[in-house]
């Protein structure tokens, strides 16, 4: 019988005859002859190999520990919460600046507000990677099935190619656009509303108003189709103007809203749409600034998506800040989720102290602005691109991720390691290639599949972060 010192030896003794081989064999291997070469693998490839066997090992598994309905292209419903592992929990937690103070409690304690019957909002701001409501449809399913509450929180008038799938919107008559990013009309001042821009109809010739109309959508959240109340925020309204809100070919409400220089959240009790929907028809000689219109309930959870396509995070300061405060402040806002980093990547440096100090400021810019609320700073995603065969992660990943990371630090907010989550370096490839996918072709942005696994990883690290300070205020 071998011992087994002399077995651990032989194994070691092999491989290490292996690694040598592999470091002096040519790169392009040995021909043998025009058509037969000897190729060894490098050592790269050798340790690779392993590393990238378990890497795809575990996406498969975390793939397959979801529910297949949740995983589907075209049905998003479902009433509860998705399956975690204590391992992947473990790498999910929501990291604090210190072990003495949790950095959401501004928002937890605002949950509690909800016995009093109070709607708490969650503003969830990003760039391209929740677009569509994509990984913030699923936190505010969890969200709301714990808390309370229901529909899907603002939209904006217009939306254009980047529309969400929750709820169906279509609009008539000409609306003019004007966003603090990506602008394609300049915009005549800088008054932006909370989602980040403000629509205006034409006010010109025989033009004198227009219409925005909304309709349930059964391929999607259960929750965003319930609703018991409407909201619009409008401001910088220089006069009255008219509105007309119809259900199907019902007449609900019409009316005269009032010109205001400030912010404006006006209110309708309505519950739930129609058969064909709701319409909103505007009209006067002066358009306001129209911010978005909300379908929320009277009390729980509202979770606004709100999405900056080609943003880094750094346009906050370009905002009219008094005008931003009184709609924050107008919204009871608990929390904000602050979840940029694909549009820095692609600028590949050795340093990002740059960027670090442009999200504190930033970061301290939003705690002003909403001085109860708190703050959740979600770090890069993983990124890849193309290395001679093979897609690999960008050289800059976990300097940009540590850049948010100390900037959470800093700032006295919590953090999310988002790059982590997915499994570290490379795995956006793995994403990419697993079955079914769970990122697209691009290398950067989840498919629907892979958004609805981080959004319900997201939502469980706030609960479970959430349970664990109650268990710690309780004792």
């Amino acid at each position: 019988m071998h011992k087994p010192l002399k077995i651990l030896w032989y194994i070691l003794l092999v491989n290490l005859l292996l690694l040598g081989i592999s470091t002096i064999f040519p790169k392009e291997g040995i021909a043998i002859s025009d058509n037969l070469s000897i190729k060894f693998p490098s050592v790269r490839d050798y340790f690779a190999a392993k590393v990238e066997d378990s890497t795809a090992l575990r996406i498969e598994k975390m793939a397959n520990n979801y529910q297949t309905a949740i995983l589907s292209e075209d049905s998003l419903q479902w009433n509860s919460a998705l399956p975690e592992d204590s391992a992947s929990m473990a790498e999910a937690r929501i990291v604090h600046p210190n072990d003495l103070e949790n950095a959401l409690i501004g928002f937890y304690k605002k949950i509690e507000q909800i016995k009093e019957g109070q709607l708490v909002r969650v503003l969830h701001f990003g760039d391209s990677q929740i677009e569509g409501d994509r990984i913030s449809g699923v936190l505010r399913s969890m969200l709301q099935e714990k808390f309370g509450g229901c529909g899907v929180g603002y939209l904006s008038i217009t939306d254009p190619g980047y529309d969400r799938k929750n709820i169906r919107r279509s609009t008539s008559g000409v609306w003019n656009k004007y966003s603090v990013v990506r602008a394609s009309i300049a915009p005549p001042h800088n008054k932006y509303g909370v989602l980040g821009n403000y629509c205006r109809w034409t006010t010109t010739g025989d033009d004198k108003g227009a219409a925005i109309s909304l309709s349930r959508n059964e391929k999607t959240y259960q929750r965003t189709q319930q609703f018991e109340q409407i909201s619009l925020l409008y401001g910088n309204a220089p006069a009255d103007f008219f509105y007309t809100l119809t259900s199907d070919t019902t007449l609900l409400q019409h009316g005269i809203l009032p010109a205001d220089s400030g912010a404006v959240n006006f209110k309708w009790i309505y519950k739930g749409f129609g058969k064909h929907g709701l319409r909103f028809d505007f009209s006067g000689d002066k358009s306001p600034d129209i911010y978005g219109i909300s379908l929320d309930c009277k009390s729980g959870i509202a979770v606004d998506n709100i999405s900056m396509r080609g943003s880094s995070g750094t346009e906050f300061g370009k905002m009219n800040r008094l005008s931003l405060q009184q709609q924050i402040k107008k919204l009871n806002v608990g929390l904000i989720i602050y979840e940029f980093g694909v549009n820095v990547v692609p600028t590949v440096l050795n340093d990002y102290g740059w960027y670090q100090n442009m999200v504190v400021q930033q970061i301290n810019l939003l705690k002003k602005l909403a001085p109860g609320a708190a703050i959740l700073i979600v770090g890069v995603s993983d990124m890849c691109r193309k290395e001679e065969t093979d897609f690999a992660s960008y050289p800059n990943i976990e300097k940009i991720r540590d850049a948010q990371k100390e900037a959470a630090r800093l700032t006295g907010c919590a953090f999310w390691d988002l790059y982590q989550v997915m499994g570290g370096a490379n795995t956006m490839a793995e994403w990419v290639n697993a079955k079914p996918p769970l990122a697209e072709k691009d290398y950067t942005h989840f498919s629907w599949r892979g958004a609805n696994i981080v959004g319900s990883k997201l939502a469980n690290a706030i609960l479970n972060d959430y349970n664990e300070f109650n268990a710690l205020e309780t004792y």
